[in-house]
């Protein structure tokens, strides 16, 4: 049966181990095995968990018993000789995590350590947990996929978890650790419930990855939440500090293979770019073990398009990998996979730009830039057209500081960069963004309602439409005329909304508004007494009708009254 989660209400602030445990019971519902109704257990016994759990006693005490009856039944459910979660059924294993190698005298001892259920970026080379010591300090575990494992024994091989702990373990021993990459502790036995698995633990970054963190950043400077410097001082360090793990990685003779967006974190405590994912590294001149074929080199591509197994990686494959994320990141940051085909590089164009005249879904009217297009040459454009040549020679050259003028010539120094990301990662910097626009100016605008470009021309397309709006109004006017101007104010009504509605959105994008707020003002003012003049004719003519319908009930007393006298 489905286990029950905590009640939460919306007049209560809901705890994060509450929150936790929902979603465990969630994952279990969902997916009912002894993994994931370990994962709740576990959740339940962790440190100072019952704590936060006091105001849901009675339901925890039922939710233990439930627990019980479900354990129970996938134990009667399992026989001898089936396959369980973790491959051919497990011996039934409830000692704790603990390391079987260090890599670092320092490693965080694992007592108590809580495995807090699947990350959420599952690789092709294997499962990533999430682990939290007793001190707070976050992990990550990676463990062999069970489909990598029964093909590991059949060939003998190593799986894909193991060769890729081998790569860091060797890295570590040749060139040592490096700021831009993710740290990995040593190789451990972990509990997973009621089973175990060997797998390496690594740090966890708390922070978006690169496909999450370009959008983000292309929206903060469309928004105006970031400038001009602060955004391309972001791309440009990205790409500094891809170059130095490139770089790292070949002082050792190893090659990462996959870069991209998907394989980089911002750490949202340090603004710290951590590229991950060495599961696709080889050595210098052997064949890849990963690749996306949309950041690949073309000598990597089959003629089907799709990255060819069995070719051989090099730096130049890397740099032009590191080239593609770049590009990707400035020409179409929110177009994925299956669309967008960033390996294709910079192509000049005589009309890079594109009108649309009139909004489509969420695109507003206005001037777009052509993804992957450009009209006049810049460093950007001519530093991302020799990372992408079709030469290699001519790639790897681009590794040269005094040769890549567009990576290290950037406005702000590496600190300021590092709290420019650090402020988009951890989301401050909009929230900030947006407290301080909603005192000034009581609405938000985004990205769905327009870009700065279509902001400013839909601004003056609205004052545009209030210009030289016919105001003159004479107090003399006739009844008729009242109505019919009374019918003109409420269309010229909409139209001051939609242009104050302009006038704020453009505004929130950092465009000077002030003279378009005063011309809005002196409208207001003429639109007011034009609409008071009318008022007063109006209240004139309701005089006139009434004195007339009193005067007429008048005499018609009157005539009244005569003809009783007259009888």
């Amino acid at each position: 049966m489905p286990l029950t989660k905590l009640s939460t209400s919306i007049f209560r602030t809901t705890s994060t181990q509450i929150r936790n445990l929902n979603e465990a019971i969630g994952r279990y519902n969902a997916n009912p095995n002894s993994i994931n109704l370990g994962i709740v257990q576990g959740i339940i016994d962790g440190k100072d968990s019952r704590v936060h759990f006091m105001s849901h006693a009675s339901e925890i005490m039922a939710l233990e018993n439930a627990i019980k009856s479900e354990s129970k039944a996938l134990a009667a459910a399992t026989v001898a000789g089936d396959a369980g979660i973790l491959g051919p059924r497990a011996v039934r294993n409830l000692n704790p995590t603990v390391w079987v190698e260090t890599l670092f005298p320092d490693a965080p001892p694992l007592e108590g350590v809580v495995l807090e259920g699947e990350a959420k970026r599952r690789g092709a080379q294997g499962t990533p947990w999430k682990m939290t010591l007793p001190s707070g300090k976050k992990l990550i575990a990676k463990t062999c996929r069970s489909a990598d494992k029964a093909s590991s024994k059949a060939s003998g091989n190593e799986t894909e978890t193991q060769r890729e702990y081998g790569i860091y373990k060797t890295l570590y021993k040749i060139a040592g650790e490096h700021p831009n990459m993710v740290k990995v502790w040593g190789w451990a036995d972990i509990k997973i419930a009621e089973q175990h698995e060997e797998g390496f633990i690594m740090d966890q970054i708390d922070g978006p990855d690169g496909r999450t963190l370009q959008v983000e950043l292309k929206e903060a400077w469309a928004l105006g939440i970031i400038s001009t410097a602060e955004y391309w001082s972001s791309i440009q360090y990205i790409g500094r500090c891809h170059l130095d793990v490139i770089q790292h990685l070949k002082s050792a003779g190893w090659l990462h293979n996959d870069i991209k967006h998907e394989n980089y974190v911002v750490d949202s405590a340090s603004g710290e770019v951590i590229v991950i994912d060495l599961g696709g590294a080889g050595l210098i001149g052997d064949a890849w073990n990963a690749a996306t074929a949309e950041f690949a080199a073309p000598e990597l591509l089959g003629s089907d398009g799709k990255a060819a197994k069995g070719t051989n990686g090099t730096v130049a494959s890397n740099v032009f990998a590191l080239g593609a994320t770049l590009v990707h990141a400035v020409e179409a940051a929110d177009i994925f996979h299956g669309v967008a085909k960033p390996n294709r590089g910079l192509t000049a164009g005589a009309t890079p730009f594109r009108d649309i005249a009139n909004a489509v879904e969420d695109v507003a009217a206005g001037r777009y830039k052509n993804p992957f297009e450009y009209g006049a040459e810049t460093d950007y454009t001519r530093q991302v057209k020799r990372m992408m040549n079709a030469d290699p020679l001519e790639r790897e050259k681009t590794i040269d500081e005094t040769s890549n003028r567009f990576l290290h010539d950037s406005i702000l120094t590496d600190e300021q960069t590092r709290e420019v990301l650090k402020g988009i990662a951890s989301g401050s910097r909009k929230r900030n963004w947006e407290e301080r626009w909603l005192r000034t100016q009581g609405r938000v605008p985004t990205l769905s309602m327009s870009n700065r470009m279509s902001a400013e021309r839909e601004m003056l397309a609205s004052m545009k439409a209030i210009r030289n709006l016919p105001m003159d109004t004479d107090p003399e006017m006739s009844r008729a005329t009242t109505s019919t101007w009374m019918a003109v104010f409420e269309r010229y009504r909409r139209l001051f909304d939609e242009a104050e509605k302009a006038i704020k959105q453009a505004s929130a994008f950092g465009i000077n508004t002030s003279a378009d707020k005063a011309r809005m003002n002196d409208v207001r003012r003429q639109f007011a007494k034009a609409e008071n003049t009318v008022k007063i004719a109006m209240a004139r003519h309701d005089l006139v009708d009434t004195r007339s319908r009193g005067t007429g009930v008048f005499i018609q007393q009157r005539a009244r009254s005569k003809g009783v006298f007259e009888r």
